[in-house]
């Protein structure tokens, strides 16, 4: 492995949940809990067998990436934040990267292609929770009753989706 992917390595397997993240809205931090989770599984894979965890992280992904948006849409509109365009239009470019990439890993590749892919996923979450998101712990609201309206109307991803 070169010395790139082995800074990459470290990096990624440093990215544990942890109470850094929690933006204080209890189902928005479930999400963000379960996207680190799910990153986790591709950390503990490598050569082919990381092929085919991809293949499964990514239709877990899809999933994610659409409940995760419906219900950020809620909760920014409860808590008077404007999901402003640059945000909607990185939830939309994850989802069509996604789409474009699980239909790639069906195709053979290249063990530095997965590694590539696996990459653009972690850097994309991490920028999603440290940027975007981040926005949520400072509004000043009833984060409970936010929460309570976020998981009445898009289901918890636990409900829908496993880790394994």
């Amino acid at each position: 492995m070169g010395a790139v992917y082995m800074d990459t390595l470290a990096r990624r397997s440093a990215f544990k949940w942890s109470s850094a993240f929690s933006v204080g809205i209890a189902s928005i931090d479930d999400d963000h809990r379960y996207a680190i989770d799910l990153l986790s599984v591709l950390d503990d894979v490598d050569g082919d067998a990381l092929k085919t965890t991809l293949a499964q992280v990514l239709d877990r992904l899809t999933i994610f990436a659409h409940i995760h948006c419906q219900r950020e849409e809620i909760v920014f509109q409860q808590v008077g934040l404007v999901l402003d365009a640059a945000h909607c239009a990185d939830h939309d470019y994850f989802k069509r990267v996604i789409a474009e990439t699980r239909a790639e890993v069906a195709l053979e590749l290249s063990i530095d292609r997965v590694h590539g892919i696996v990459d653009f996923i972690h850097a994309w979450v991490w920028q999603h929770l440290t940027d975007h998101d981040s926005k949520l712990r400072t509004v000043s609201v009833d984060k409970e009753r936010v929460d309570r309206i976020a998981r009445a109307a898009v289901p918890p991803l636990s409900s829908l989706i496993g880790l394994h």
